[in-house]
């Protein structure tokens, strides 16, 4: 009886060892034992899911992640709306793929993007320069595309000595980097207004007749002259109104020293001044911007239509109260003479 006793306590044990050692060194899920812990997971084996793979990462459900529950987004659409938002974790996608809310279009410097994420959709499509007429002679490399104007670089001429002028004059002098040209109008010539000129145009013709540069008592014997002496304000030199660029200055000054005088009214300066062309800046030069239409008249250049004469041509440039420049279009030469000489006159304008 013993024997048979302690026959069945082996039984017993062995059967309880069976039992109770494997779930000690459980691996894997038991759906039908709430109280063991899945050794994979850590979550107790009653919140495993019951179907063979887990529904969000498609793994076996005691090797899936303990938070696939909750996805993490990789944000992709924050930098392209065309990619979808994707879980980092089981490859889920969260939000499907959309399309970018373009911004204004690319312009030369500033490139098209997303309104929602600042996408680059398309970049700048930069500047494309090439010349374009900038005024009547003058050229200045622009950008062609629409609405766009940027320019860059210098100016190019395009007239030569002896084309014809905007005017419709003879080109005579050309400047490639430009002159100042003074304006007239303040009496102190540092604070004169000035633009920039490339060239200076000859009027076809002389004016007709001969004219005195003044005569303020015209026609008594004792003669007095309208004497300009802001004029000849300085301007680091004592002769500034010789100067290329003077020569409207000169002219609008006298023409307003003279206005007071009405015996003033029909001399040099205002027959030089006077509108041809359908236009109504022209002046009489200075005597350096006449010597400037000497050179191109005479040899090599033989510019046809400007003066030949043999006789004076009046500046515009004073030399004493009683005095002013004059230049002899036959041998070039110049000087001063007096301001009641009849001479004739030939107008310029600068563009």
């Amino acid at each position: 009886m013993k024997s048979r006793v302690k026959f069945f306590c082996i039984i017993a044990l062995i059967v309880m060892i069976g039992f109770v050692v494997p779930a000690l060194f459980l691996t894997g899920c038991d759906n039908g034992n709430g109280d063991q812990n899945c050794a994979d997971c850590g979550k107790l084996t009653c919140e495993c899911p019951t179907d063979t793979v887990c529904e969000t990462c498609d793994e076996d459900p005691c090797e899936c992640p303990v938070d696939c529950t909750t996805c993490i987004s990789d944000n992709a659409q924050a930098e392209n709306c065309t990619l979808p938002d994707t879980c980092t974790v089981c490859d889920e996608i969260i939000t499907p793929a959309g399309s970018h809310t373009p911004g204004a279009a690319a312009t030369c410097e500033t490139a098209q993007t997303c309104t929602v994420y600042e996408f680059v959709i398309e970049a700048a499509i930069g500047h494309r320069f090439d010349w374009q007429e900038k005024s009547f002679g003058i050229e200045i490399e622009t950008c062609q595309n629409t609405d766009c104007n940027e320019t860059r670089g210098d100016i190019r001429l395009t007239l030569e000595i002896g084309d014809t002028g905007e005017a419709g004059g003879i080109i005579f002098y050309v400047a490639p980097a430009g002159f100042n040209l003074y304006q007239g109008t303040n009496n102190t010539l540092e604070e004169d207004e000035y633009t920039t000129a490339y060239y200076l145009e000859a009027w076809t013709v002389n004016e007709t007749g001969t004219y005195r540069w003044s005569w303020a008592n015209e026609p008594t014997t004792s003669r007095t002259y309208t004497n300009v002496t802001l004029v000849q304000q300085s301007h680091n030199t004592a002769t500034p109104t010789q100067w290329i660029g003077y020569g409207l200055r000169n002219t609008r000054l006298v023409v307003a020293a003279m206005s007071s005088n009405p015996i003033e009214t029909n001399r040099a300066v205002h027959i030089a001044s006077t509108s041809k062309g359908g236009f109504n800046d022209w002046f009489l030069p200075s005597v350096d911007e006449l010597n400037e239409m000497y050179i191109a008249r005479a040899a090599p250049n033989n510019i046809a239509g400007l003066p030949t004469t043999t006789g004076w041509i009046w500046s515009s440039s004073q030399q004493f109260a009683n005095s002013a420049q004059v230049q002899d279009f036959a041998d070039g030469s110049r000087g001063p003479t007096l301001k009641d000489l009849d001479t004739s006159v030939r107008a310029v304008r600068a563009f």
